[in-house]
C-alpha cells in the first residue's frame, strides 16, 4: 500500500498540469481519488458516468492515442505514459467516433478528484492558472496529432513528440490579427480550431476577403516556400488556435517527410481554384449568427423561432442559448466560463463540431450581460441586433457592451432587424436607428410575415435574388416585362437597385409593388416629362420629373422601403459613383436620371449629380458586393450595336427640315436618331461597353440582354408594346434558369 500510494505521488509529481500544486495538496488528490486499470488492447471508456471527474493521469503503462480511419484503418497517433493527463478533451477531438485511447499494454489510471482539485486551486490561484494552460496544451497536442495525420498522413508518435517540441501555440481571440499583408513569411502555421480569414487591400484602401481557412488547414505556406512577403492579410474570424511552425521546424518535417510538398501544393491548388474560378461568389460555407436584443423586453424567443423554421429552408440550421450549450456539454454553467478556463477549448471544439455538423447557427444572447454573452458573439459571422421598430431607438446596454469590444468594419458584420407591426402599410422614422450605430445592413420584417422572415433568411444566408435594372430611357419598360416573367416563375425578389429609368422601376419593386401596378404607375406618372426650355444648361426644365416623381413615390426615404434598395448616380464634378442607399427616394432617383445636357444635375453638398449610366449603366459589381453571393439577376437594356438602320443624312443637317419631315404623315418609317438618342448613347457609351465585359456579366447568375435596338429611348408613349417585348424576350431565359436551380 505504502509503495501504490508513493508510486502515486510521484505519478502526480511528473505530471505538468500539477507540478505548481504543493506535495501535501498532492498527498490529498491521492488521499481522495481512485485508481483503476485497463487491459491491454482496451479502450479507454469515456462516457459520461463511467467515471466521476472525467480527468485521469497515467500511472504505469502506455496508452495509445489513436484515430480510426475508414480507409486506411487505425492509425496510431501519440501515446501517453506515466504522468501524462488524459480524458475526454482528447477523444472529442475530431468527433468521438474518430479518436480512441487504446491501452499498449496494461495500464493503470488515477481518477482525478476534481472537487477536491477545485477546492485546492481555491487557495492555490497561481496552480490554477498553470493547470489551465497545461490542459490546454494537451488539447492543442491532440489537434494537431489528428489534423497531422489527416493532411499530411503522418502517424509516428515518436516523430510527432519530436514536433511537438518545435511548434509554439498561438491562441487569437475573434477579430485578431496574425499576420499583414507584406509582412516577412517566415513561419507556416496549422490551424486547429477556429476560423481564419485572408483579405488584401484594394487599390481603394478596402480590405476584400479572398479567402477563409478553417481548422484542420495550414496558412501561410505560400510566403514561407518563395522566401517572399505575406500576400494577405490574416485575421481570425473567430477564437482561434493555430500551431506555429518555423521556418527551420518546417524544413526538418518536409526533410522527414518529403511527401508534404506535395500535399501543400494540393492544399494551395485547391484554395487558389476555390478563390478565383468562382467570382460569383457563392455562399457555402454556412454562417453562425448571434442574436442580440436592443431592449431587455423584447419576444427573443418568438423572433428567433419564426427565423428558425425560415433558416431551414435554406441548409440545415440549429439554434442554442447559454442553457442549451450547458446541456449538450453535460456541464451547468460553462457557456459562462472565462475565455481563459481550460474549458473554453471543450466549448471552442464543440462550437467547431456544431459548424461542420451544420450550415446555419444561431446564437442567443439575451438578458444581462455575460461571458456567454461575449462568446457567443465572438463565435458568430454576423450579429443581427433586433430591436421592435416602435420601442426607443437609443442603444441598449448590450449593444453598447459589443462596440466597445472591437471595431466591426474588421471582420464581423452587425446588422438592425426592425420589426414592424402586422398592420403597417408605410414604414417611417428608420433614420433615427440608423443615425448613432455603425451598420452593414438594415432590415424590414414584419412580426407575422412568413414572406418577409423567408426574404431575411435568404439574404442572412447569401441566397437573395437581387435584381438590378439597367438604364436606357423609355426602353427600360421592358424591365417591366421581365418583372412579370419572375411572378410567373415564382422568383421572389429580395433586394434591388437601378440606374436612371431602371431606379424607377427597381423603387417600385422596392416597395413590393407587382409589375401591373409599376406599370399604372409609369402608366399614369411616367409616360410625358419632358418640359423643354432654352438650353443653357439642359433640353428641359426638370420640374416635371420632380413633381411626377414626387406625385408617384411622395416624400419616402430610401431606408423606410421594405426591401433594400439602391440607385446609381455620377458626381460630375469628382469623376466618381455615387451609390444611394439612404435618403430621399425622389431625390436619389431623379440624380439617377439626370441625363447630361437633357435633364439639369441635381446639385448636392456643392457637387453635381448626373445620370448614373455615364459610369455604371448596370451596376451589378455594386449588388454584388452586397448580396453576399446571392443570385444576381441583371436585366441589361443598353445593347453593343444601337442606332442603327438610319436614314442618310449629310454632315450639316438642318434642323427645321428634320421636324417638318417628321410632322408629314407619309415619312419613311426607317429610323433617324433624336437629339436624346445622340446623347443618351455618347454619354453612356463608356458604362454600356463596361456592362458588355464578360467578366462584369459573369457575376450574374442571370443576365438578360433584351433586344430593344428598335425601340427608341423617347417613346415613352409605347409601354405596353415595350413591356410585352421585355416579357415574351425574357420568358423562356427565365424559365429556363429556374428549372435549373430547382435540379440543383
Amino acid at each position: 500500500m505504502n509503495i501504490e500510494r508513493t508510486e502515486l505521488l510521484n505519478a502526480l509529481s511528473e505530471s505538468n498540469p500539477l507540478e505548481s500544486l504543493s506535495q501535501d495538496s498532492l498527498a490529498e488528490l491521492v488521499e481522495h481519488g481512485k485508481t483503476f486499470s485497463v487491459e491491454r488492447d482496451e479502450s479507454l471508456s469515456l462516457r459520461p458516468g463511467d467515471h466521476e471527474g472525467g480527468l485521469f493521469i497515467v500511472i504505469s503503462g502506455r496508452l495509445s492515442f489513436i484515430s480510426k480511419s475508414a480507409s486506411g484503418g487505425d492509425q496510431v497517433l501519440d501515446e501517453m505514459a506515466c504522468g501524462d493527463f488524459v480524458g475526454d478533451f482528447i477523444t472529442k477531438i475530431g468527433g468521438s467516433s474518430k479518436a480512441l485511447l487504446v491501452a499498449a499494454e496494461p495500464v493503470l489510471l488515477f481518477t482525478i478528484p476534481m472537487e477536491v482539485l477545485n477546492r485546492l486551486f481555491t487557495k492555490q490561484p497561481e496552480a490554477e492558472l498553470h493547470f489551465d494552460v497545461a490542459l490546454r496544451q494537451l488539447v492543442y497536442r491532440a489537434q494537431l496529432a489528428v489534423h497531422l495525420s489527416d493532411l499530411f498522413e503522418i502517424q509516428a508518435p515518436s516523430a510527432f513528440k519530436e514536433l511537438v517540441e518545435e511548434v509554439e501555440w498561438r491562441s487569437l481571440c475573434s477579430g485578431e490579427v496574425l499576420y499583414r499583408q507584406n509582412d516577412p513569411g517566415d513561419s507556416v502555421y496549422i490551424v486547429l480550431a477556429g476560423r481564419m480569414r485572408a483579405s488584401v487591400k484594394e487599390r481603394d484602401g478596402k480590405q476584400r476577403i479572398v479567402n477563409e481557412m478553417a481548422a484542420g488547414e495550414t496558412v501561410g505556406e505560400v510566403a514561407l516556400l518563395t522566401s517572399s512577403q505575406r500576400a494577405a492579410t490574416l485575421i481570425a474570424a473567430r477564437d482561434t488556435v493555430l500551431a506555429r511552425l518555423s521556418s527551420a521546424a518546417f524544413e526538418k518535417l518536409t526533410d522527414r517527410y518529403p511527401r508534404i510538398m506535395l500535399q501543400i501544393a494540393r492544399l494551395i491548388g485547391l484554395r487558389l481554384r476555390k478563390q478565383w474560378s468562382d467570382k460569383k461568389s457563392h455562399h457555402n460555407r454556412g454562417a453562425t449568427f448571434v442574436i442580440v436584443p436592443v431592449h431587455h423586453e423584447f419576444d427573443v424567443d418568438k423572433f428567433v423561432s419564426s427565423l428558425f423554421e425560415t433558416l431551414k429552408f435554406t441548409g440545415s440550421t440549429a439554434c442554442f442559448n447559454a442553457e442549451q450549450v450547458d446541456l449538450a456539454l453535460g456541464h451547468k454553467g460553462i457557456s459562462n466560463e472565462p475565455c481563459t478556463s481550460a474549458k473554453s477549448t471543450q466549448i471552442a471544439q464543440w462550437f467547431h463540431e456544431q459548424e461542420v455538423s451544420y450550415q446555419n447557427i444561431i446564437l442567443i444572447a439575451d438578458g444581462p450581460w455575460s461571458s456567454w454573452c461575449e462568446r457567443a458573439i465572438r463565435q458568430a459571422d454576423h450579429v443581427l441586433l433586433v430591436a421592435d421598430s416602435e420601442s426607443d431607438v437609443e442603444p441598449g446596454s448590450r449593444e453598447k457592451k459589443i462596440n466597445a469590444l472591437w471595431d466591426f468594419s474588421s471582420h464581423l458584420k452587425q446588422s438592425l432587424v426592425l420589426l414592424h407591426p402586422p398592420e403597417t402599410s408605410e414604414i417611417s422614422g428608420t433614420e433615427r436607428w440608423l443615425k448613432e450605430r455603425r451598420l452593414n445592413g438594415f432590415y424590414h420584417v414584419k412580426s407575422d410575415s412568413p414572406d418577409d422572415f423567408a426574404r431575411l433568411a435568404r439574404i442572412l444566408t447569401g441566397q437573395a435574388n437581387a435584381l438590378v435594372l439597367g438604364g436606357g430611357g423609355a426602353r427600360g419598360y421592358a424591365h417591366i416585362g421581365v418583372l412579370r416573367a419572375l411572378e410567373e416563375n415564382g422568383v421572389p425578389i429580395d433586394m434591388v437597385c437601378g440606374t436612371s429609368i431602371g431606379a424607377i422601376i427597381a423603387a417600385g419593386v422596392a416597395l413590393e409593388y407587382d409589375s401591373k401596378k409599376i406599370s399604372a404607375v409609369c402608366s399614369q406618372y411616367f409616360r410625358s416629362f419632358f418640359d423643354y426650355t432654352l438650353p443653357v444648361i439642359s433640353l428641359i426644365k426638370g420640374r416635371k420629373i420632380e413633381q411626377n416623381l414626387h406625385e408617384a413615390l411622395g416624400d419616402r426615404q430610401i431606408e423606410d422601403l421594405p426591401l433594400p434598395f439602391f440607385c446609381i448616380s455620377t458626381n460630375l464634378t469628382r469623376a466618381e459613383q455615387v451609390v444611394h442607399s439612404r435618403g430621399s427616394l425622389t431625390g436619389s432617383i431623379r440624380a439617377s436620371m439626370s441625363l447630361p445636357a437633357m435633364v439639369p444635375p441635381v446639385y448636392h453638398s456643392g457637387d453635381l449629380l448626373v445620370d448614373g449610366g455615364v459610369l455604371n449603366n448596370l451596376p451589378i459589381d455594386v449588388m454584388h458586393n452586397l448580396c453576399s453571393g446571392g443570385n444576381i439577376i441583371a436585366v441589361d437594356i443598353s445593347p453593343k450595336i444601337d442606332l442603327a438602320n438610319n436614314d442618310q443624312f449629310s454632315v450639316s443637317v438642318s434642323g427645321l427640315r428634320l421636324l417638318l419631315e417628321r410632322l408629314n404623315p407619309f415619312r419613311s418609317n426607317r429610323y433617324r436618331p433624336s437629339i436624346f438618342d445622340v446623347l443618351s448613347r455618347s454619354i453612356t457609351l463608356a458604362a454600356v461597353n463596361r456592362s458588355m465585359r464578360q467578366e462584369e456579366q459573369d457575376l450574374a447568375s442571370l443576365y438578360l440582354l433584351l433586344p430593344v435596338e428598335t425601340i427608341g429611348t423617347l417613346e415613352y408613349d409605347e409601354l405596353e408594346r415595350i413591356s410585352n417585348l421585355g416579357y415574351t424576350s425574357s420568358i423562356k431565359q427565365v424559365t429556363e434558369w429556374c428549372q435549373g436551380h430547382e435540379r440543383d
